[in-house]
């Protein structure tokens, strides 16, 4: 059976919180002074991360599977197929490659989404998450969540740019709705979709 939470997921994702709360305090510091809506920079990450280890957790422990797991299975997947045959990785990476299929040992990589394109795409979005979280899926999770937050922060400041007045609403509508940090922080399509609309709004703004 595929084991998704094991030791690895309660010694990486304590290291990456200290990481990031360090990293992000240092970042509220240099500007809420400035910009005192920075007040609600580390609550909201922390918001988003916590949103992000509970579909974790609940997809494992209640639903006892779903995208979110077969997401993370796929990306383990890949990288055994990396460190086997570079070159499979590697067309698997760049692909649609239907002969690939036929040359993949099968009873190591049982991949979930092989001949789906679009949640293939999330497996090669976030599969170096994996990696460098040695496998964790909490510690993805929390690299995930993580990196989505800059572009929704980023579309909080052109909002309150626009709105003066609404710096705390806006806040609440983008970080402190459950629906919002609990599906859009997860290892999910929605959290990539999400956080690349709100990318482009501050982009186009």
């Amino acid at each position: 059976m595929f084991q998704y939470l094991t030791f690895i997921d309660l010694v990486v994702p304590v290291i990456f919180l200290v990481i990031i709360f360090l990293i992000s305090k240092r970042t509220q510091l240099k500007n809420i002074e400035e910009n005192p809506s920075y007040k609600y920079f580390i609550y909201g990450l922390m918001v988003k991360i916590a949103g992000g280890v509970a579909v974790c957790l609940i997809y494992v422990y209640y639903y006892g599977g779903g995208d979110t797991l077969n997401y993370y299975s796929d990306c383990v997947n890949l990288i055994t197929l990396g460190e086997n045959n570079p070159i499979h990785f590697i067309r698997y990476m760049i692909g649609p490659d239907p002969n690939l299929a036929l040359e993949i040992n099968w009873s190591e990589t049982a991949f979930q989404y092989f001949g789906d394109p679009h949640a293939r795409a999330v497996v090669k979005l976030t599969v170096f998450l994996c990696a460098i979280s040695f496998k964790s899926f909490i510690g993805m999770t929390i690299l995930l969540a993580w990196i989505s937050y800059w572009p929704i922060w980023r579309l909080y400041q052109v909002l309150i740019k626009e709105f003066p007045n609404l710096v705390f609403e806006f806040a609440v509508a983008l970080f402190f709705v459950p629906s919002v940090f609990f599906w859009g922080s997860g290892l999910l399509k929605d959290t990539i979709t999400f956080a690349a609309v709100c990318l482009s709004l501050h982009l186009i703004v």
